[in-house]
């Protein structure tokens, strides 16, 4: 629960989402794309989660149909490195290499990590040495008026 007594989006996303296996997700992924396409949609951006919770299905299946479907539209992936508490910033730094590997950008939530300075500061380093834009979601906070950047 959050500080409203809320779920958290992400722990209901990643209750959603995050026992999805690599085949779901690619059948799930072709049927969007091709109705995405059947209305005339050149390009998709789509943010995936990659966590100790998630782990790398999702985004190594979408890094797949993104090859795949090259000629047909362009699909963008933002590795989202959730911040949800209780997440390793350690094993996100182990591994953030690997999901920038697979990632067009990378981004998240910095405003919501247990240590938001930590967290962004791991996100813009692999993003500097990958060569890759920065997607942050700056609208979300724990408290009302908490700045996102400090």
């Amino acid at each position: 629960m959050d500080i409203d007594g809320r779920v958290p989006a992400v722990t209901l996303n990643l209750v959603l989402n995050g026992g999805a296996m690599p085949g779901d997700v690619t059948a799930r992924a072709s049927r969007t794309l091709a109705r995405c396409l059947s209305h005339g949609t050149p390009a998709i951006c789509s943010h995936v989660n990659v966590d100790k919770d998630a782990g790398f299905a999702g985004i190594e299946a979408l890094a797949q149909l993104r090859g795949d479907w090259a000629d047909r539209v362009r699909l963008q992936l933002v590795g989202f490195m959730p911040p949800h508490p209780g997440q390793d910033l350690d094993w996100r730094r182990a591994n953030i290499d690997r999901a920038a590997g697979l990632s067009d950008a990378m981004g998240r939530t910095p405003a919501v990590a247990e240590d938001p300075d930590r967290y962004r500061d791991i996100l813009f380093d692999a993003a500097a040495r990958h060569g890759l834009p920065v997607d942050l979601h700056l609208d979300a906070s724990r408290q009302q008026f908490e700045p996102c950047l400090q």
